[in-house]
């Protein structure tokens, strides 16, 4: 019995010491946790455009051999009220965008396109609304997030 109280007390300080892990050593370990969690992030998110993008250069049945003349942008009514508004996209390739629109016009949302000349070029904000107050558009913004996991950011509308 006296022969293993030595063992067992190695045992236990040998789990103490293995299973210890300095500060330091958590901090990295969330770091590349968060690391790894955001480089997901970014790759669903090129994986999305990508996807969008050949969805808007498929030709419709029947169009196959078809040229599509240029898609000139139209300014909304809507783009030029003032109020809360939920941004569901933000793109450069103006198709997409109209693509995009189509799609929340089509679940029943006010969906419009507005314009933006940026440092870095033109982009077509893909804005859902507007409403009077911040609560309002946070409401619908939950929903979509809940039904289509949508990213977004409410904004005033200018």
């Amino acid at each position: 019995m006296m022969r293993f109280i030595p063992v067992v007390l190695l045992a236990i300080l040998l789990a103490f010491v293995g299973c210890s892990k300095k500060d330091e050593d958590i901090e990295a370990l969330e770091r590349e946790a968060a690391e790894d969690q955001a480089a997901a992030v970014m790759d669903s998110l090129n994986r999305v455009e990508k996807d969008s993008i050949e969805l808007a250069q498929t030709p419709l049945p029947g169009q196959a051999n078809k040229t599509k003349p240029p898609v000139v942008y139209e300014e909304s009514p809507t783009a030029r009220e003032a109020g809360f508004v939920i941004q569901v996209g933000s793109y450069q390739n103006y198709d997409i965008a109209l693509l995009m629109e189509a799609k929340y016009k089509e679940r029943g949302y006010p969906a419009f396109i507005k314009r933006t000349d940026l440092d870095d070029g033109m982009y077509y904000r893909l804005r859902i609304g507007v409403y009077e107050t911040k609560p309002e558009a946070e409401q619908v913004a939950k929903v979509l997030v809940d039904h289509y996991s949508a990213q977004y950011w409410i904004d005033w509308n200018r």
